[in-house]
């Protein structure tokens, strides 16, 4: 199974919700990049947090930073740390957990597979580890914190997490 690389809003959001250990323990092999780690960010600032939930630094290797300089390059909306957390995802075949619009789509023109907050909410109910409940109550506060999630996949898991609630089941 591949690892998966965090990202800042990614990890923001979850945090928010109360949910960063119970997704950071449940994923093969986490880790975030170097400079995100070390640089004067939100990210920087949950690293004990995170640490303490098995993710681990990944920095980038000699061969690696040319590749990061490219994707600085060709996609400008980017930042120093999301281009690191992209070619950390494409070199090591990892899930890239993000939460930020324009990484998400440089992640798709690279091949890299990505899954968001309502992706990882998703996983969590159909693992059991969260119920849908819970599931409800984490998107409405992560809405309500400001995150711009896809209005029309919040509706659709509302939704979905509603039925489940209403027929008495978990997820299936």
């Amino acid at each position: 199974m591949p690892g998966h690389v965090l990202e800042a809003c990614f990890v923001e959001d979850l945090r928010t919700a109360g949910l960063l250990a119970a997704s950071c323990t449940n994923l093969e092999q986490p880790v975030v990049g170097g400079f995100a780690a070390s640089a004067d960010t939100e990210l920087a600032r949950r690293m004990v947090d995170l640490a303490r939930y098995g993710v681990r630094v990944r920095h980038l290797t000699s061969m690696e930073l040319p590749q990061h300089e490219t994707m600085q390059v060709h996609y400008h909306a980017l930042s120093v740390a999301d281009a690191e957390a992209l070619v950390i995802s494409r070199a090591d075949n990892a899930v890239l957990l993000t939460g930020d619009g324009s990484l998400r789509k440089a992640a798709l023109d690279a091949g890299v597979q990505v899954r968001g907050v309502l992706g990882e909410l998703k996983r969590l109910v159909a693992a059991m580890i969260l119920d849908p409940p819970g599931a409800l109550i984490a998107l409405e506060t992560i809405v309500a914190s400001g995150s711009r999630l896809p209005h029309d996949e919040v509706e659709a898991a509302q939704r979905r997490w509603s039925r489940m609630i209403a027929r008495g089941r978990g997820p299936g």
